[in-house]
């Protein structure tokens, strides 16, 4: 509980630094101008490729489901995507659209633990693909960079790589799952030790269907593109005028950047570190938090679907909230 409190006052002392910041240091009038003269197209070229990416997220996540040999109906996965991804900005907590999705989909007859297990296979995949790509970019924006802020951004994207890597290796390696069932029984109940049972095995089904892991891992890196895409839209509009393989390369450290710090504070840091990342290779503050500020709010607009689904669903905002606080004790115990 102590933990949860100081989380909560981490996110909302940094949630007012962000604030500040914008007040005190950012010409906002700058940066209102800069938003309204953006053409229409580009915005509606934007939403669209927002829409592709929810699509995408979709049929990769069912991809994962099937293979554990579990069909799911496409338009159910989407429907999910498009609810969790509404959720994810009405609240706060980076938990509390994941607790979302994998209720809807398990509410459908799937065993928890093989959605549970499929979501975790799919989250690390995803970071190993950003994580990548992010070290690609760095390697080509190296000498961008002075010397000391290029030595920690090196290091920061290569632990992000080796994270990925491990973890991913680890959950499917089959010893570290009885390592974990023998310390899970000596210490814990037996119901906790049977609902571990039961994921792990859901998991380690991964490790004979090799060729669905590749091919999710290619849709995570499709993904990617997607999202690189849709920065560099809203960039070209907003008058931003680095060179296309900079400006890519610039959005794929950013999305390591803002992959990591969404898993500290689930609104402002990850918006911030745009702005932070951009202007680091000489892109005017003012442009970068309107850069920043259209990709928040096209993603909303694109998630706007979400809240008619949801409503469809019938799941609502205080059972969220519950099945969130909920999973928030069980990750503490």
């Amino acid at each position: 509980m102590i933990q949860k409190l100081r989380k909560s006052w981490l996110n909302t002392l940094l949630l007012l630094a962000i604030l500040l910041a914008l007040v005190f240091v950012v010409d906002l009038p700058a940066v209102l101008q800069a938003v309204i003269t953006i053409h229409p197209l580009s915005l509606v070229a934007v939403l669209l490729l927002a829409t592709a990416d929810r699509f995408l997220m979709g049929m990769k996540w069912r991809h994962l489901l099937q293979a554990a040999g579990w069909p799911v109906d496409f338009r159910r996965a989407v429907s999910a995507y498009y609810q969790s991804g509404l959720s994810s900005r009405l609240i706060p907590v980076p938990i509390s659209s994941e607790v979302l999705r994998g209720h809807l989909i398990a509410r459908t007859g799937i065993p928890a633990a093989v959605v549970f297990s499929s979501m975790v296979v799919e989250k690390l995949i995803a970071w190993l693909a950003s994580s990548l790509l992010g070290l690609a970019s760095l390697v080509f924006l190296l000498s961008s960079f002075q010397e000391d802020t290029a030595g920690m951004l090196l290091l920061g994207t290569s632990l992000a790589v080796a994270f990925g890597g491990l973890a991913l290796g680890l959950i499917l390696y089959r010893p570290a799952h009885h390592l974990g069932s023998r310390i899970f029984e000596k210490f814990l109940p037996s119901r906790l030790n049977s609902l571990y049972t039961k994921i792990s095995q859901a998991v380690l089904q991964y490790r004979s269907r090799p060729s669905a892991l590749a091919v999710n891992l290619l849709l995570a890196f499709v993904e990617q593109g997607i999202q690189f895409t849709k920065f560099y839209v809203l960039g070209r509009a907003l008058g931003i005028s680095l060179p296309a393989l900079s400006f890519f390369a610039v959005i794929g450290l950013t999305v390591v950047v803002r992959r990591v710090t969404s898993y500290i504070e689930g609104w402002g840091l990850g918006e911030a570190s745009t702005v932070v990342m951009f202007a680091l290779l000489g892109v005017d503050q003012e442009t970068a938090v309107a850069l920043s500020f259209l990709n928040y709010t096209t993603t909303v607009v694109a998630s706007l679907p979400g809240a008619y689904l949801l409503y469809r669903s019938g799941a609502s905002l205080q059972g969220l909230l519950t099945r969130t606080r909920e999973a928030g004790l069980r990750e503490e115990a």
